[in-house]
């Protein structure tokens, strides 16, 4: 290689200081903006300000539904939004492009069309995770981010090429564009360490790699040769959107199916003087009648389903269908508190109560509504850990995530045919989980009145990338390796049930809670940013 080859090679390996500028003015922007504000969440998400495309379009869009409270602030929210990225992804286009470079306002007007249409194919998963942050439930989040980020790496050249429809992804692009996004996911856990002190730092080495991505991912689209015709990347990604959101779906109803077997149900003359455990499944969980058995339950306690249609009057559950979930919080406290006591007249002795999911907003709601309540032990499996980050306002409402709400309302009618989530901003239980006595500040359940009640959290390790911490709001926890749903037959999680139904003291695994820590922490590169305080 000649002296003039390898200067030549390095000059392009190399980012344009005017790139690098631009790169670090972004991030710094956004996250003073967030830092200023003290928007939650929204100094993780900085760094994606001057990320290659479509990265930085993401966290775009992720603002964009958090801020927005009409359909007219959404229309000029989404004007101006798409006018400024457009014009900087021109601009780090122009000041990337190796050689003779093309007129700003030809990579203007490709960057617009391309946002509008990236913008479109991102819009569900976008729609997922504002769902994420009104109703914790992992799975959407599993859902969503690893969809986006397939995404990116087919459809990275549509802001820079014309012509990327025609062929299958680049190798080399589509590398940078994975390694910016784990460059991300770290700075976003670096900023969560201390986000007032570290957001401003860690935008701006954000920035440098980012204005690297940017040089290597546009000289190898620019000197890309032109081969034949072969449309794979739009057929990749249309295909992926909607296998992703098909089985996101599937995954979903899969993971509702009731932990519960047939086996005998007790009379409530056979309860006198047993151990009751009322089990109390999750949304869309549903019950024929027929017995319910728990096997971390001790051999000799009576197990009896909680009903989502209430009780006999001896403690005996009614059936019910999964659309009977949907009811109001304050709907199935009352019908909660109703078995409960029944249950404690027939057997004369505290009942013990393991809920899942669902089930574990109603125990707390139910424990914080109750002054004195008949109940022993408490094990709450995959529970809703903090509920409301985001606007949620009924329909025919204005409000901030007005047009989110209407979105994700379309998406669960769309999806309803193979799916039980429903997200719609009616759904009755929905809308009462997120009242204000069930949002983060509101204090722990039922203290300091139910100091007899033994209280466990069994949080599974894959909501942990809700953000919080282990010992959620005070209640002693403990983190096992377990997705949510509340699979009472998972081994790690019956073993923890069965030591608390025993009366056993159960220690928390500080490596698991550590680790959960850990993934809270990068996990917020993809959560949507909370509303600023004082909004509602």
């Amino acid at each position: 290689m000649t002296r003039e080859a390898g200067e030549r090679r390095a000059s392009l390996s190399r980012p344009p200081a005017a790139l690098v500028l631009v790169c670090l003015v972004t991030n710094l922007a956004e996250a003073g903006v967030a830092v200023g504000l003290g928007i939650a969440g929204g100094a993780a998400i900085a760094p994606q300000a001057a990320a290659p495309p479509p990265l930085a379009l993401f966290g775009d869009l992720r603002w964009l539904l958090v801020y927005e409270r009409s359909w007219t602030t959404f229309a000029l929210g989404a004007g101006a939004l798409l006018a400024l990225r457009s014009s900087v992804t021109a601009l780090q286009a122009r000041l990337a492009w190796p050689g003779p470079k093309p007129p700003f306002g030809r990579l203007a007007a490709r960057a617009a069309l391309a946002n509008v249409a990236l913008g479109a194919l991102l819009a569900p998963f976008a729609l997922l995770l504002y769902g994420f942050g009104a109703f914790p439930v992992s799975w959407l989040y599993f859902a969503a981010v690893p969809s986006v980020v397939v995404l990116a790496l087919l459809l990275h050249e549509a802001s820079l090429s014309s012509a990327w429809w025609r062929h299958a992804p680049g190798l080399r692009p589509a590398a940078w564009t994975a390694l910016t996004a784990l460059v991300l996911t770290a700075a976003a856990g670096l900023v969560s360490l201390d986000p007032v002190a570290l957001a401003l730092p860690v935008a701006a080495l954000a920035g440098l790699f980012e204005a690297l991505a940017w040089r290597r991912i546009v000289t190898a689209v620019a000197s890309r040769p032109v081969r034949r015709f072969a449309p794979l990347a739009p057929l990749f990604a249309l295909s992926f959107v909607a296998g992703a959101l098909l089985g996101a779906a599937a995954g979903f109803s899969a993971a509702r199916v009731p932990p519960s077997a047939p086996a005998g149900e007790a009379a409530p003359e056979a309860l006198r003087g047993r151990q009751v455990v009322l089990l109390a499944t999750g949304f869309a969980s549903h019950y024929e009648g027929a017995p319910a058995t728990l096997a971390a339950a001790p051999r000799r306690a009576r197990v009896v389903r909680f009903s989502y249609r209430g009780s006999t009057g001896s403690g005996a559950p009614l059936p019910y269908p999964a659309s009977a979930t949907r009811a109001s919080l304050a709907h199935l406290e009352r019908l909660m508190a109703r078995q409960v006591d029944e249950l404690a007249r027939a057997s004369g002795r505290p009942v013990d109560i393991v809920a899942v999911s669902e089930g574990s907003a109603i125990v707390e709601a139910y424990l914080a509504a109750t002054p004195r309540p008949p109940v022993g032990t408490v094990v709450l499996v995959s529970p809703l850990l903090d509920p409301g980050a985001v606007g949620y306002p009924p329909a025919g409402r204005d409000g901030w995530g007005m047009v989110a709400g209407r979105g994700l309302a379309v998406l669960s009618s769309w999806l309803a045919p193979i799916s039980t989530v429903d997200l719609s901003p009616n759904q009755p239980f929905l809308r009462s989980l997120l009242a204000d006595h069930l949002r983060p500040a509101a204090p722990p359940p039922c203290a300091p009145r139910c100091q007899t009640i033994r209280e466990l959290a069994v949080i599974p390790l894959a909501d942990a990338v809700t953000g919080a911490l282990p010992r959620w709001r005070g209640v002693e926890s403990v983190v096992v390796p377990a997705f949510h749903s509340g699979d009472l037959a998972d081994p790690a999680v019956r073993a923890v049930v069965a030591e608390a139904l025993e009366g056993r003291r159960v220690v928390a695994d500080p490596a698991e809670s550590t680790l959960a820590r850990v993934i809270g922490s990068l996990a917020a590169a993809w959560r949507v940013p909370a509303l600023a305080p004082g909004l509602s």
